[in-house]
């Protein structure tokens, strides 16, 4: 109902008009019943309101010669379309000179209603009938606004749109000409709401809010890579619909006042000639309020996103937009340039509505979100208000440094995460992890207590307190290095390094989980920074990877030492601003860029991004340049649009380039054109405007091979400029990177449905199944110098390797940026990678030791390390025991031990164990006999023993190697003299049926077993008799034991998914099943230190868990493709391995790898002097 305080009609006209309108807004979409209902709640006994609003919808109902919609500019548009229009009063359409009609044709498309005008140019619903049925959007020039100005804006806009693609922000399909000459362009047609009435609507609380937030900064960090500043991000134009059900998704629209990244697609400041401002001022930053547009960048608009925010949290602008607006040009630019915003908690328990709207009161804002004023205001004074603050800093310096950068800080307050808007404080970190994990920061509350009152009560309850702190200190540290190394699993190591820094502070760096979550976290073997007054765009490395080239905003080219990580000499000032891409030769003696300059004098003037030729401050220039002397080569090349894609033939003559939809090739050592343009047909681009994004050339130099954003891959003749067979299609997304194999047989090519896909270039046929399709989309794509590995960087801050052309993993995700990769290449010998990404850094990745240790002629049956813990000794089905440098993960020998067999399914390695001195290895087979093998030379010792009457599943040597026990499954144990292979004794019957696991205490005094029984067996070393009760506790079988390293703890794991400690004084369980794992455990293994236990399973995982706490350490460690067989720590806990049925072995290492690589090269070293020497 309009409020009727003031006494109804009596209200100011403009209000209570405002009223009617917002109504039959609200009910113009509404049929029925629902229409009924919602009008007898909202008219009340407002007779008069009633009837206005009857009538209004009555005429509606009568208008079937055209749907038009009602509204007020900008604000409650039921029906949106994504473009920043005013949609128009009710009133006949016609009397407007070049309006279009109901059933009018605007090139291809049927024109079904007005939906409104914007500034220059107006909208219209139409129907697209050809190649799809579809509602669009046409936005088409006014008649009599062809001013200068306004082309150029109108042609920005298309522009904008046409080079983005991303589900938030909306589409261009289509652009042409009307019969009149009126341009205009074609557009998805969004259905939705406001961002800030969508959620109000819903009564979306907070987090629903942050998460849809979360979206919209998604969508403008897309359009930031793109080099599209929006410049006017409000509600009114980030719009959100549902789709995908009831999953709401925002569209941002309305790129009118689109400014290019470093560009000036007007020459005319914020404020125009008229007076009137650019932009919205609520929303505006300081920098654009004051017309500086040398100082507008991206961080323009993660002001106005904190705006956005600010508002969506807490229902309020920051400062009062009509007190704002009522200011002349200069007190506003004043308020918004000087005046600090109030934090959103104050702003909303003194704010009120001036109109005495309940919705816009405290209690309204409060119940639209779902809660109360005292607990909305009490979440907006916690961390919560920082963020949006920190957005609208008056410095763009000091707000976050990207959209993403602000997407993610939003992201951590919802997982809980310490944010980079909060203080820097250790105590403040501290605190933060406190509160996630609030069990254990209660205990250790309650402990302190405890201790006080045992130091008054009592010396031993003091002492017992004392314990209870110690304990729960120890799980605060369990789960805060479960949170690094969760972070660090999914390559976010920006969020790993708060916690790591936390662990550092509470004593546990020493810990293999917190040195694994450390490795994990920055994988490169180098990285070398990218220091400047200017943030760099892109990176080129040479062809050896001796030099990179870094581009800057400035105009400027820094060259890197790849090798130091130093620059070289001074930049180069290549142009005037902003170098958009860069390329090195592949002979190296040539350096091209791309960026902005102003022509020379005597220069032609040439039209560019939709400006006619007259005066622009700066055109789109590639120069070339050689990096020696840092000389021009050549002339200017000039584009009549921005080219942020560079490519050299592979003889270094020709120089390929993209601007707009073109495709240019120049002569590279005089930088003259050559040929004709390669661009696609445009009689007829529908869906959607094919423009090029990558390019590349074929192995001879003679074809193009180019990405579209249309889907397609398509090639041309370099010399003709003629498309040379049919577009190759297969991606559903604009193609995003490209890349020719080294012999020109195969492209591979990954684009926005996040795939990669392998072609064969002779036939354009696809070369098996897409892959990759990990959640993230590629941004580049590289081969190795063989062509066996296919490097891809990601959105996801990964650097992954792919075997070509199975498309198989290779290794790992190589985890260290932190931001999104930008550029890849490979060393000229294959062993090194090297990569750049927006976090302004440089990697280098070291290519063969984080491969994945597999052999296409080695099974994985068991695993151990050999007593040095230099060596890996891995079991196969075929027989073999493969010994693998750990450092290098080269197999250094390929010992035969099962070629005795009688059948190479009776060869199988079942078990393996290395005596305590490392001088031996004994193998259990499936042919029932114990192999004893030289560990130094691989030679089998003496006969096979023999004894057992079924296959041994399980072997062990008694701590001071004289002993060697094992089991077999007929439920047998049999002790061996470890020197001689003479049985010991008679064998023990330990199970009814078969032996699955047995151990050695580590004092040699006990003997443990397990079985089918699903119990565990303890037996007396020496005299070989049982020792009390079986212990059982397991509901399922066993399948592996392992003591702790000093025998006060034994480890189980079953087949019940459960693992079970039992206290070796007590001979009880020791605390709660470890649960964590879906299917069977198989293999358990202490850390040499006894804090760690690990755990492989069937269900393909890895797993950590501290033994203090009884805590698992993060979540599972992944990556194995079927079940895991063996879990074995190295004897300097520093190296967990892992070996599963896929044939893979993984090793987690505790230390990062630029700190192993000293030792790695000196076992390459040694293992080359070893070659050598045996030749």
């Amino acid at each position: 109902m309009i409020d009727q305080s003031d006494g109804g009609r009596d209200l100011p006209v403009t209000r209570w008009l405002q009223g009617v309108r917002d109504l039959y807004l609200e009910l113009v979409e509404l049929e029925g019943d629902a229409r009924a209902v919602h009008l007898d709640r909202k008219c009340g006994d407002d007779a008069v309101l009633r009837a206005v609003v009857e009538r209004l919808l009555a005429a509606e109902d009568r208008m079937d010669d055209r749907e038009e919609q009602v509204g007020q500019a900008g604000e409650k548009s039921s029906e949106s379309l994504a473009t920043g229009v005013t949609v128009k009063d009710s009133h006949p359409p016609g009397g407007s000179s070049g309006t279009f009609w109901q059933g009018d044709a605007i090139g291809p498309y049927t024109v079904v209603r007005e939906l409104g005008e914007g500034g220059f140019g107006s909208v219209y619903l139409c129907e697209q009938l050809e190649p799809v049925r579809r509602r669009v959007a046409v936005k088409v020039l006014k008649a009599g606004m062809d001013s200068r100005a306004v082309l150029v804006r109108f042609e920005a806009e298309r522009q904008a749109l046409a080079v983005l693609n991303h589900p938030s922000i909306a589409k261009v399909f289509d652009a042409g000409v009307t019969g009149n000459g009126r341009p205009y362009f074609v557009m998805e047609f969004v259905g939705g709401v406001p961002i800030n009435e969508f959620c109000d609507e819903r009564k979306l609380d907070t987090r629903a809010r942050l998460k849809l937030f979360a979206k919209v900064c998604e969508g403008m960090q897309h359009a930031h890579q793109k080099g599209i500043i929006h410049r006017d991000l409000k509600p009114g134009n980030i719009l959100v619909c549902d789709e995908d059900g009831d999953v709401p998704q925002p569209r941002i629209i309305d790129f009118g006042i689109a400014k290019a990244t470093g560009e000036d697609l007007t020459e005319e400041p914020l404020v125009t000639r008229m007076g009137q401002m650019m932009g919205t001022p609520e929303y505006m930053s300081p920098e654009q309020a004051s017309g500086l547009v040398d100082e507008i960048d991206t961080r323009t608009d993660v002001y106005s996103l904190g705006v956005v925010l600010y508002q969506l949290i807490c229902g309020r602008l920051p400062f009062e937009p009509d007190e704002l607006r009522a200011r002349g040009h200069r007190e506003i630019q004043r308020i918004i340039c000087e005046e600090d915003p109030p934090r959103p908690s104050l702003r909303l328990s003194t704010g009120h509505s001036k109109e005495g709207d309940e919705d816009k009161e405290p209690t309204g804002i409060a119940r639209a979100r779902g809660t109360t004023v005292e607990s909305l205001t009490s979440d907006l004074r916690k961390e919560l208000e920082w963020i949006p603050l920190k957005a609208m800093r008056k410095e763009p310096e000091a707000r976050y440094g990207s959209a993403m950068s602000l997407a993610e800080d939003v992201r951590r307050y919802l997982d809980g995460e310490a944010l980079e808007a909060g203080p820097e404080s250790n105590w403040y970190r501290f605190r933060k992890t406190l509160k996630r994990h609030r069990t254990p920061a209660i205990a250790a509350a309650l402990v302190v207590m405890s201790m006080i009152i045992g130091l008054i009560a009592s010396t031993n309850f003091a002492i017992k307190a004392r314990a209870a702190q110690n304990e729960s200190e120890d799980l605060l540290v369990a789960v805060v290095v479960g949170k690094a190394l969760d972070a660090a699993m999914i390559g976010d190591s920006s969020a790993a390094q708060p916690h790591l820094q936390l662990i550092d502070q509470l004593g546990g760096s020493d810990r293999f989980d917190a040195g694994l979550a450390r490795s994990l976290s920055d994988q490169a073997i180098e990285r070398i920074p990218i220091d400047g007054e200017s943030p760099f765009s892109r990176v080129a490395f040479s062809r050896d990877l001796a030099v990179a080239a870094s581009g800057h905003i400035d105009g400027s080219i820094q060259l890197w030492d790849t090798s130091t990580g130093q620059a070289r000499e001074e930049p180069l000032q290549a142009h005037e601003k902003n170098v958009h891409a860069c390329a090195f030769s592949p002979d190296g003696t040539i350096l091209a860029s791309s960026g902005l300059d102003a022509p020379d004098a005597d220069e032609p003037r040439i039209a560019w991004d939709g400006k006619p030729p007259g005066e622009p401050k700066r055109v789109p220039t590639v120069r070339l340049w050689n990096p020696a002397t840092g000389e021009p080569i050549g002339k200017p090349m000039r584009h009549p649009a921005r080219v942020f894609e560079i490519v050299f033939s592979p003889d270094s003559k020709v120089v390929a380039t993209i601007a707009g939809r073109d495709i240019r090739l120049w002569e590279a050592t005089s930088g003259l054109p050559l040929g004709r343009l390669l661009q696609v047909p445009i009689e007829r681009v529908i869906q959607p405007v094919s423009n090029p994004q990558v390019v590349a050339f074929s192995r001879d130099g003679r074809a193009i091979v180019a990405g579209y954003s249309d889907h397609t891959i398509r090639w041309w003749d370099a010399g003709s400029g003629r498309p040379i067979g049919d577009p190759l299609r297969g991606h559903d997304g604009s193609v995003e990177a490209i890349a020719v194999s080294p012999d020109g047989s195969v492209i591979a090519s990954a684009g926005r449905d996040r795939l990669i896909r392998l072609w064969d270039a002779a036939t354009g046929r696809q070369q098996g199944d897409p892959f990759g399709g990990d959640g993230s989309m590629v941004t580049t794509l590289a081969f190795s110098p063989d062509g066996s590995l296919l490097g891809s960087g990601s959105v996801d801050r990964t650097v992954r390797l792919w075997e070509v052309p199975t498309g198989r993993s290779f290794g790992d995700p190589l985890r260290g940026h932190e931001s999104s990769v930008d550029n890849l290449a490979f060393s000229p010998d294959g062993r090194r990678l090297v990569s750049s990404s927006s976090d302004q850094t440089i990697r280098t990745w070291d290519v063969v030791s984080h491969r994945h240790l597999h052999d296409p002629d080695r099974s994985v049956r068991c695993l151990g390390f050999e007593s040095g813990g230099s060596g890996l000794m891995v079991g196969s089905r075929e027989g073999t025991i493969h010994r693998l440098d750990v450092l290098t993960g080269r197999t250094m020998a390929v010992l035969e031990v099962g070629e005795l067999a009688s059948s190479i399914p009776y060869r199988m390695i079942n078990c393996l164990a290395s005596s305590p001195d490392g001088r031996v290895l004994a193998a259990g087979l499936r042919d029932r006999t114990i192999r004893i093998l030289d560990a130094s030379t691989g030679q089998v010792i003496g006969d096979p023993w023999r004894g057992h009457e079924d296959e041994i599943s399980s072997i062990d040597f008694s701590p001071d190697g004289t002993t060697l026990a094992s089991g077999d499954l007929d439920g047998t144990v049999r002790f061996w003299d470890a020197s001689s292979g003479i049985p010991l004794g008679e064998p023990l019957i330990a199970d009814e049926r078969l032996i699955t696991a047995i151990a050695f205490s580590p004092d040699g005094s006990l003997l443990a077993t397990g079985g089918l029984d699903r119990g565990i067996h303890l037996w007396d070393a020496s005299t070989r008799q049982p020792l009390g009760e079986v212990l059982r506790g397991h509901t399922r079988p066993i399948m592996c034991l392992a003591f702790s390293p000093d025998g006060s703890l034994l480890a189980s794991g079953g087949a019940d998914d459960a693992i079970l400690l039992w206290d070796m004084r007590t001979l009880g369980p020791f605390r709660e099943p470890f649960r964590g794992h879906a299917r069977g455990v198989t293999s358990v293994d202490f850390s040499p230190c006894g804090s760690l236990l690990a755990s492989g399973s069937i269900d393909r995982t890895v797993r950590l868990w501290d033994v203090a706490t009884g805590q698992p350490v993060g979540d599972a460690l992944t990556g194995h493709e079927r079940e895991v067989v063996g879990i074995a720590f190295s004897p300097d806990g520093r190296t967990l391995a892992s070996g599963s049925t896929d044939d893979t072995i993984r090793l987690w290492h505790a230390v990062p790898l630029r700190d192993r690589i000293d030792a790695i090269r000196a076992r390459r070293l040694e293992l080359d002097g070893r070659r050598s020497t045996n030749r």
